[in-house]
C-alpha cells in the first residue's frame, strides 16, 4: 500500500483530486477498486492493514488531516476493506495526526 499526498504528483497523484492511498498486487498490479483519492487530506502517516471488525477480511486504516472553514486543523479517520469500499469515515476533532494508527485487539490484548 502506498500513500501520495497533495504536495507531490508522485504515483500519479493529482493535487486536484488530493492525497491518493494505492494498493497493489505482486506484479504491481492495482488492486481492483484503487486508488482512493482522499479528498480531506493531506496523509501524513501509513496506513495500517489488519482485521479491525473479526470479519476475517482486512481493513485499511489511516488518518488524514484538513482545514475548516475557520482554519482549525481537523483529523479524519478512514477505514476501506481490502476492495476498497468504505467501511468507516469518522471526523475526529481539531488536532494533528502524523502518525500511522496502532491497531489492537483488546479482547485479547495483543497487537493486530
Amino acid at each position: 500500500i502506498i500513500v501520495t499526498t497533495v504536495h507531490k504528483n508522485d504515483f500519479g497523484c493529482n493535487p486536484e483530486r488530493g492525497a491518493g492511498v494505492y494498493d497493489f498486487n505482486p506484479d504491481l498490479s492495482l488492486v481492483l477498486g484503487w486508488p482512493k483519492y482522499i479528498e480531506r487530506g493531506p496523509i501524513f502517516g501509513s496506513p495500517s492493514v489488519g482485521d479491525i471488525d473479526n470479519d476475517n477480511e482486512i481493513e485499511i486504516v489511516f488518518v488524514s488531516m484538513h482545514h475548516d472553514v475557520t482554519e482549525n486543523i481537523v483529523v479524519n479517520l478512514h477505514v476501506y476493506d481490502s476492495a476498497g469500499n468504505i467501511e468507516l469515515f469518522k471526523d475526529l476533532g481539531y488536532g494533528y495526526s502524523w502518525a500511522k494508527p496502532v491497531l489492537v485487539d483488546l479482547d485479547d490484548v495483543r497487537v493486530v
